[in-house]
């Protein structure tokens, strides 16, 4: 019998004793994290578990995270910052018991998006199409010619322009523009004016104008200004006003213009974002002021009047700088 009794002690001293210990919970398994093409959210991912009631996401140092009865966990991009690593890490939660966290995982979140038309556009003179139409007596006189020459202060600027465009703070899709030389005809405003840039990736923008300024005509070569009759197409214009023979020979001496309104649109050619059309139109009425007061320029501000002005500047531009 005393053997019988030590066999079985002996039996009962290899047999393990755990005590009553449960088994451990399941750490998740095969985690792993993208990024949503459609939203720039960040989704971290592990194979469900059957004994799970759900489970805890950690995002370091962060105080982001939760958790979710999925086996997924979305961290929204507006809560991440641009080009940063992030490290997370998951356990499971199983009837009031937690799983030991996996180790720690990384992501990089995508560079901030920079839109297509971030940069400078460089248009030369063989690229503007440039297209000046004044309303006078029921006719429109284009007026390129006239203005392509020396205008007093009202030069147009010779060589390449540059157009820059830079994003808004905080917002990809709207670019601030910066006209360059030709800023300086047109209102103040317009250089940084805001323009929007829509999910076809086309640039657009409408502004307000100015209040009326004065451009001289008188120069060195034209000390006395230039005759009405002088202005390419004007001496047309002169058959179809009343005295028009009489106030032909009248010397202009300076423009008055005023800028009603401004849009900017554009268009990319090329997907890759180097070439693109580019319009700046402008709206505005101009008067003229002539070498003669009294009498002679009230009949003439009253024969001629307020002249609607239309200037259009088609730009095929190249992308020189981001």
């Amino acid at each position: 019998m005393m053997g019988l009794a030590l066999v079985a002690a002996v039996v009962s001293c290899g047999k393990p004793d755990d005590g009553g210990k449960e088994e451990p919970v399941e750490v998740p398994q095969n985690p792993t994290e993208r990024i949503d093409e459609a939203t720039g959210n960040v989704i971290v991912e592990w194979s469900a578990n059957a004994s799970a009631t759900g489970y805890e996401v950690e995002l370091e140092n962060s105080g982001l995270g939760g958790t979710t009865p999925a086996n997924s966990y979305t961290f929204e991009k507006k809560d991440l910052e641009y080009d940063t690593d992030y490290r997370w890490r998951v356990r499971t939660h199983a009837g009031g018991k937690t799983s030991d966290w996996i180790a720690w995982r990384q992501f990089t979140t995508p560079k901030k998006p920079v839109s297509p038309w971030h940069g400078t556009w460089r248009a030369s003179q063989e690229d503007i199409d440039l297209a000046v139409t004044l309303a006078i007596a029921g006719m429109d006189l284009d007026l390129m010619e006239w203005l392509s020459g020396s205008l007093g202060d009202m030069v147009l600027p010779a060589g390449d322009l540059d157009l820059v465009l830079t994003p808004a703070e905080g917002n990809e899709k709207k670019m601030l523009l910066s006209l360059g030389s030709i800023g300086a005809f047109l209102p103040d405003d317009i250089q940084g004016a805001e323009l929007t840039v829509d999910a076809a990736n086309r640039l657009s923008g409408n502004y307000g104008g100015m209040e009326r300024q004065r451009y001289s005509l008188v120069t060195e070569a034209t000390p006395n200004g230039i005759p009405l009759s002088g202005i390419p197409g004007f001496s047309l214009a002169l058959e179809n006003i009343p005295l028009g023979d009489v106030i032909a020979d009248l010397n202009v001496t300076a423009i008055l213009l005023a800028v009603n309104s401004i849009s900017v649109s554009g268009t990319l050619i090329e997907t890759i974002g180097t070439q693109a059309d580019i319009r700046l139109l402008v709206n505005s009425t101009i008067g003229l002021e002539t070498d003669v007061t009294g009498i002679p320029a009230m009949i003439v501000n009253g024969l001629i009047g307020e002249m609607p002005l239309s200037v259009t500047m088609d730009m095929n531009c190249t992308k020189v700088e981001q």
